[in-house]
């Protein structure tokens, strides 16, 4: 099998037609669509499905249009793991910690996962990552900020990058907690909330402009 053969085996290329949907492909990890504004992704994983934009064409294209969607295919963290980890995260202050928050789908149960840290201060936590059970799925990757604001560094976009996932910061623990969210997709990032009961809460897709 030659290279190129192997490239689309792996990531499936299909057009959308004018005529009707394109379906999302979720018997791929990862494939891409050709539109009539640019080049679109659709990526299917045990707790996400997600269709995209991910690059915008400055022409018009000959093919039809696709709309961007999104499918939580997990249940949300019960609101009771935000708070185990917003506690732990008080106890660790001045310094960081860090955690994953594990779903299991069998049982479609969620646990709190501590990561070892190896060295802390206010401003980094190094760590050992915990031991997932089979057919456990880290979901939530989740560090804190100790009494700074949440937010996300450069150094967080190198450690999400490539990553399928929901990355997210506590921050100002001393106070009123703030929390910051995204979702990272091979690269690109979407801005989530933190909802009452725990669920994440994406507002919008916005097309060709992930932030």
């Amino acid at each position: 099998m030659s290279m190129d053969s192997m490239i689309q085996q792996a990531f499936p290329l299909r057009v959308a037609t004018t005529e009707c949907t394109l379906p999302f492909q979720d018997d791929a990890p990862v494939s891409y669509a050709v539109a009539s504004d640019g080049l679109w992704q659709d990526l299917s994983s045990d707790w996400l499905a997600l269709r995209h934009r991910v690059a915008v064409s400055d022409i018009y294209l000959p093919y039809g249009p696709l709309k961007p969607m999104v499918e939580w295919k997990c249940s949300f963290p019960p609101i009771a793991i935000w708070q185990a980890f917003a506690e732990q995260a008080r106890q660790a202050m001045p310094n960081e910690c860090a955690a994953l928050f594990v779903w299991a789908p069998s049982t479609d149960s969620w646990r709190l996962a501590m990561r070892d840290a190896l060295s802390a201060s206010p401003t980094r936590v190094d760590y050992r990552n915990p031991v997932l059970e089979p057919g456990e799925i880290a979901v939530v990757d989740i560090h804190s900020h100790g009494r700074l604001p949440a937010g996300f560094s450069s150094v967080d976009d190198l450690d999400d990058a490539g990553s399928v996932k929901v990355s997210a910061v506590f921050g100002d623990l001393d106070t009123t907690v703030s929390v910051a969210m995204r979702l990272c997709v091979a690269g690109l990032h979407y801005k989530l909330k933190l909802g009452s009961d725990g669920s994440f809460q994406l507002g919008q897709i916005i097309e060709g402009a992930p932030r």
